[in-house]
């Protein structure tokens, strides 16, 4: 159990007691490429709805194959079911790894996924692109060009933290050093998606995905 201390406004901080509801490391032996009828040999509570789109296990982490049209392959777990609110929030994290410097490659998470054209992605490129959409990627809440140096081969750790619907901080981590390389915290003015469940997003086959965690966190404000 870790206990995490953040500012929630400038009079008011808040002790955030959080707790691992749900892990996987991938560790076990390799399948072959499963669609939405056999994603249950990734695991528990693993599924894809995804078109076209397909997933496996390969050495003890995952990897996408990734048709031409949209929506993009998302994998989900119902374990992990991204719902804030009534004082509590939710920490997202997965390490993604891409060993490519192909400007069109992007992966990263979602949260309060609804089904394979509505969640929220939180996605980066090979060129250091970051983005936050809705809509399996057609709709941007955040697009920031060049916003960290990607180097190809290396793991990155992403995280969305929210504490109250619609706002999220996201970070990115060099996963080997600790090193943060984005961070940004952002707000979805339209009010989309207000629950649904975590996983991974995928739009190119060079990503390796590894390392997923959630956890339901408590906020309570101390005066």
């Amino acid at each position: 159990m870790r206990t995490k201390i953040l500012c929630l406004s400038v009079v008011l901080v808040a002790a955030c007691v959080s707790a691992a509801q749900f892990s996987d490391d991938f560790n076990r032996t390799s399948t072959p490429f499963v669609t939405q009828d056999e994603a249950a040999q990734i695991g528990e509570g693993w599924k894809t709805e995804s078109p076209g789109g397909a997933w496996r296990i390969l050495n003890q982490q995952l990897t996408s194959k990734v048709p031409a049209e949209i929506p993009k392959p998302i994998i989900y777990n119902t374990a992990m079911v991204t719902k804030p609110g009534n004082g509590s929030g939710f920490m997202l994290s997965g390490t993604v790894t891409m060993k490519t410097e192909n400007r069109t490659a992007l992966a990263g998470l979602v949260c309060n996924y609804q089904n394979s054209n509505e969640q929220y992605v939180f996605r980066y490129s090979a060129a250091g692109l970051v983005q936050f959409l809705r809509k399996n990627s057609a709709d941007a809440v955040l697009n920031k060009v060049d916003a960290f140096k990607h180097v190809p081969g290396t793991a990155y750790r992403l995280t969305v933290l929210c504490e109250k619907p619609y706002a999220f901080k996201l970070t990115i981590q060099n996963a080997g050093t600790g090193e943060t390389v984005f961070s940004q915290e952002v707000t979805d003015n339209k009010k989309v998606y207000t629950d649904g469940y975590g996983g991974f997003y995928s739009s190119c086959g060079a990503a390796i995905f590894d390392d997923i965690s959630f956890e339901i966190i408590e906020v309570k404000p101390v005066i």
